[in-house]
């Protein structure tokens, strides 16, 4: 065999003996009166062997010559298939080049060591894609393959140590297979699995990592010094002389002060000197002295693996202990066994068994940046609480006189009352059987089960702000008898919500291998069901004693009045329950033939139906296909070209789909607490009948090489692609009288792609002893709106920040729109442009036609890519990992200063207030408007919509790098020390402003230092 599969045609020579194998890279050994045999074949190194050496082993391994590409097996979840006979784009990932990189999952491991594309910025419909963008307001996220099956799970909870393979489908070709699901690309994770004839080997390995706090003073946030300035303005033009208003709203220390320097209380300089000493804090000195801790993560695995002659086996236990920077608490033990078992020469059975044990525990108060004025601290001097208010300190002193709870919160403990943990559980078991019918044509039977378990509980202590609030918002007073009565009862709050979700998948199919002549047929034919059970439900207990577990009654039904405000409330109510049941039916076929290995043609079909689209039974299926080719140019007699070792030509063309599983053709309704007066059952319509609603379809056409030149030395892929986008959703108007909603979701929409797909690897090697191994991969992508409804007539309605979608045709799906930006004038005023003049004329400049709007770029990086060099010297390697994003753009977070007046904005982008425009001649030094009062709502709009807050995000930043060191104990003990520094940060940025693209509005992390070893006996 080689590397992977049973190697046909190997020539096995002895004394007097002489023998092939056959396809199953097996051959009949009748004499043993020899010591040795000999193993040649045309594409792979000669082995010669001992014979009593193989009679132990039962099995042999031969070495591709280094002239030759390297024979690699591709799975596709449903068949292996031989790179040679493949037609397909796909990538095997390296799983040598990412071992040092600590990650308590598998895809923290393939962030620069895959043509995944990792998006941080926070959009979930797009945080890891594969050749960009295949739908507009569906899902972009590849579908995950875990042992043959679709994986529903956390990927959290697949043990990067137990991880054989992952194969990454890129074009139709490769993924159509997967059908409705895979027009996003797949990724396909095979496990270890044990070896045939292999003696136990056990393996140990365990790291740990450490992780410094974040940088707080990396956001943009408006200095203390600037928010009591803030104050003072907005105090003198009157803005909290509304002191004794009903809801006693909240005034912090610095407009107390002012109040009591206007009305007369107390000292004059006392006060100015409090309101200086308030310029000088900062919170974030408390919270990274109180909160923030460095944070260590580590684990331990131990895998057993080995096989006899009808038996394979795997197992393997890891246990993850992490503590984070805010002291939260993640605990994880994974268990997995794999047993395969030959009943009969024909038939094999085995089971893969996987249980997952999780448990999170909520940490610390986390600092947020727009929470709170920036000089209200956590501690005082000698470490004590500080209290903090919702409502004017005074009133709150007195309010109740006495009678009431603390109604004060103190963030700096307030994390101590609030118990929230995240238990989780799963099991994952597979099940399959494979029976050789006749020479060549084999039937499998897959059966697949996961069953996910969550439960997240989170308790109030009685004395928690969260209660405390609640009991006084809901009291009754009564002043004479100097009683108190509240609709909250005393004791703790308990929020509860559990889901539970149950996954059968069952598979039937029959493969076939025909060879003949030079010919080589395969062909594979199945079906499959899938259904989905997902059920959750959310409860509230008030009074909870955590001792005794009892709890105490609420009136739901009736209203109270709040204490303060007087307005009209009543108990909150959390009840809930829900149930999802997606079922799901797929046929297909794939075949391929091929001659002498040099040409090769393929073919896939298949149809999926499902209860979620077409209410007529023949509109429930949506048929998909591909073809594909391959020429194996190097193999053929007339090519001789000695620096070029192999060469193959390749293309594709098919039709896959994309599916949005919360969307349904029919009305559905969904149910509701009773109503508050009549207590009766109410539901609400959550879509409305949609009958011609169906799948998204993803057409993709790809052209490619495979080479490898001078003796293996440079090997690589190079592929061109485009990507059409038809069917895709978009909302579509219809008849308000007959539905009250804006409109439904239809098969409306298209889109278009191309791109380009460049993988470089090397193997240089200067001696024996010393390889450079560097990989490069280039990535080039754009996408384009084709057909898209948007209603609107004027430029404010087609602004686009990049955060959603356009829309937009003609450009990206997520691209930037913005006004044109002219300065300031000399007032400090945003200028725009109106007739083709410069204008502050806001009203007007945003009623013009969308054309006046400046097109900035798309979002999403054009080229994406890494360059991982590594040399290893001897027993030591050493590696880096450096990403880059080039070719998009990013908004950089503005000062607003509506949300600055309400002091609700002192998050990221506040920080430009100290840096506005203040006085004449400032506007040739700052592109920040200046402060006026009242806010003219129109003139923040456009500043906050022009093209001068767009930046260019290209950049290049060193994600890892790493030491390993190989080294033997004796004979059947080895093993390898690693050290690796993760989030090494930027080295090349376009942007001039210090802005991090891919954490936009976002702490930086800080790096990562991680020690591991890993110990194999055998």
């Amino acid at each position: 065999m080689d590397s992977f599969n049973p190697l046909e045609e190997v020539n096995v020579k002895g004394r007097d003996f002489v023998a092939k194998t056959d396809h199953e890279g097996s051959f009949l050994l009748n004499k043993f009166n020899m010591d040795s045999l000999t193993f040649t074949h045309i594409r792979y190194k000669t082995v010669t062997i001992a014979l009593s050496q193989l009679l132990k082993d039962r099995s042999v391994t031969l070495a591709s010559k280094d002239n030759m590409l390297e024979t690699v097996t591709i799975n596709t979840g449903y068949q292996k298939i031989n790179q040679r006979i493949s037609s397909g784009a796909v990538d095997k990932i390296d799983l040598q080049r990412s071992r040092d990189v600590y990650g308590s999952n598998i895809f923290q491991k393939l962030e620069g060591n895959s043509p995944i594309l990792f998006d941080k910025t926070g959009d979930s419909k797009r945080s890891m894609t594969i050749r960009g963008l295949s739908s507009i307001n569906n899902t972009n996220l590849p579908l995950i393959v875990l042992d043959n099956f679709p994986y529903e799970g956390d990927p959290n909870w697949i043990n990067p140590e137990d991880i054989d393979d992952i194969t990454i489908l890129k074009d139709a070709a490769a993924s159509a297979i997967w059908g409705t699901r895979a027009g996003n690309g797949v990724i396909v994770i095979t496990t270890k699995k044990g070896k045939y004839n292999s003696p136990n080997r056990v393996t140990i390995a365990g790291g740990v990592q450490i992780q410094e706090k974040p940088d707080l003073y990396s956001l943009n946030r408006i200095s203390s010094s600037g928010v009591v300035d803030l104050e003072n303005f907005l105090f003198e033009k009157g803005r909290y002389d509304n002191q004794n208003s009903f809801n006693m709203p909240y005034f912090s220390p610095v407009v107390e002060h002012l109040i009591a320097i206007r009305d007369g209380i107390g000292d004059r300089k006392d006060h100015e000197q409090a309101i200086a000493n308030y310029r000088k804090l900062d919170v974030r000195d408390d919270y990274s002295k109180y909160m923030y801790r460095t944070a260590v993560n580590q684990y331990h695995n131990l895998s057993i693996e080995g096989g006899s002659r009808n038996l394979r086996y795997q197992f393997s236990a890891r246990m993850d202990n992490n503590t984070g920077t805010l002291d939260e608490k993640l605990k994880k033990n994974l268990i997995r066994t794999f047993i395969e078992i030959e009943l009969h020469p024909k038939i094999r059975l085995s089971t893969d068994l996987q249980y997952v044990d999780n448990k999170f525990q909520e940490g610390r108060t986390a600092y947020s940046p727009s929470n709170g004025r920036p000089y209200l601290m956590l501690a005082d001097k000698d470490g004590n609480p500080i209290r903090q208010a919702k409502n004017r300190v005074g009133y709150l002193d007195t309010v109740g006189q006495g009678l009431l709870n603390d109604w004060f919160e103190y963030p700096l403990i307030e994390y101590k009352k609030k118990h929230s943990i995240l238990a989780s559980n799963m099991v994952l078991a597979n099940v399959t059987a494979d029976i050789k019918l006749l020479k060549g044509l084999n039937l499998q039977g897959n059966y697949g089960f996961q069953f996910v378990s969550t439960r997240d509980k989170q308790r109030y202590d009685e004395d928690s702000y969260m209660v405390r609030n609640l009991i006084n918002s809901y009291a009754m007073v009564d002043y004479a008898k100097r009683t108190v009565t509240s609709a909250i009862p005393t004791g703790g709050i308990l929020d509860q919500s559990d889901q539970i979700q149950k996954t059968h998948n069952v598979r039937f199919g029959v493969n076939y291998e025909k060879r003949w002549r030079g010919l080589l047929f395969t062909a594979l034919l199945g079906t499959e069901w899938r259904q989905s059970n997902a059920e959750s439900a959310q409860y509230r207990f008030y009074g909870f004693d955590p001792d005794t577990y009892t709890v105490s009654k609420v009136d739901y039904r009736n209203p109270y009045t709040h204490f303060i405000d007087k307005s009209t409330i009543y108990v909150p109510y959390l009840d809930n329950k829900s149930l999802k049941i997606n079922r799901s039916r797929s046929q297909y076929a794939n075949a391929s033939v091929s001659y002498n290995g040099r040409y090769v043609l393929t073919g896939s079909v298949r149809r999926d139906a499902s209860n979620l689209f077409g209410v007529k039974t023949n509109e429930r299926w949506q048929p998909l296909w591909s073809i594909g080719y391959k020429w194996n140019l190097s193999e053929e007699r007339f090519f001789k070209i000695a620096w070029i070792d192999a060469l193959s030509l390749r293309g594709s063309y098919g039709i896959s789909g994309n599916v949005d599983q919360s969307r349904s053709a029919i009305t559905t309704i969904r149910y509701t607490s009773p109503d508050r007066y009549t207590n009766l059952p109410q539901a609400i319509i959550s879509q409305y009948s949609n009958p011609d609603l169906r799948w998204e379809k993803n057409t993709i056409w790809n052209t490619g090489i495979d080479f490898s030149f001078i003796s293996g030395k440079i090997n690589g892929s190079l592929d061109y692609y485009k990507k059409w986008g038809t069917d895709l959703f978009g909302r579509y108007p219809v008849d308000y009288t007959a539905i009250p909603n804006k409109g439904v979701l239809r098969n409306i929409a298209a889109m278009k792609g191309n791109g380009v797909d460049l993988k470089l690897n090397g193997n240089i090697p200067f001696g024996n002893r010393v390889f450079f191994t560097p990989q490069l991969m280039i990535n080039f992508n754009t996408d384009k709106v084709t057909d898209y409804y948007y209603e609107g007539n004027y430029a404010y309605e087609f602004l686009s920040y990049g955060t959603s979608v356009t829309g937009q045709v003609g450009y990206p799906v997520y691209s930037i729109l913005a006004y044109k930006w002219n300065g300031l004038d000399a007032n400090g005023n945003p200028v725009g442009e109106l007739d083709g003049q410069r204008s502050i004329d806001y009203p007007n400049i945003k009623l013009q036609d969308k054309s006046v709007l400046e097109y900035k770029g798309t979002v999403v990086p054009r080229y994406s890519g890494y360059f991982n060099p590594g040399m290893s010297l001897g027993n030591v390697d050493v590696s880096a990992s450096f990403l880059y994003k080039l070719g998009h753009v990013l908004r950089r977070t503005p000062v607003g200063y509506n949300e600055l007046v309400a002091m609700g904005g002192l998050g990221d982008g506040s920080g430009d207030f100290d840096r506005r425009w203040k006085v004449s001649g400032d506007e040739s030094k700052t592109d920040i408007p200046s402060f006026i009062y009242p806010v003219d709502t129109e003139r923040s709009s456009f500043y906050q919509s022009s093209s001068v807050l767009v930046e260019d995000a290209s950049h290049v930043r060193l994600q890892n790098l790493s030491v390993g060191y190989k080294f033997r104990i004796n004979k059947i003990v080895s093993g390898r020390l690693f050290c690796n520094a993760t989030n090494l940060g930027i080295i090349w940025r376009k942007n001039n402003k210090g802005i991090d693209p891919d954490y936009l509005s976002q702490f930086r992390p800080k790096k990562q230092i991680s020690l591991g070893i890993n110990l194999t006996y055998n």
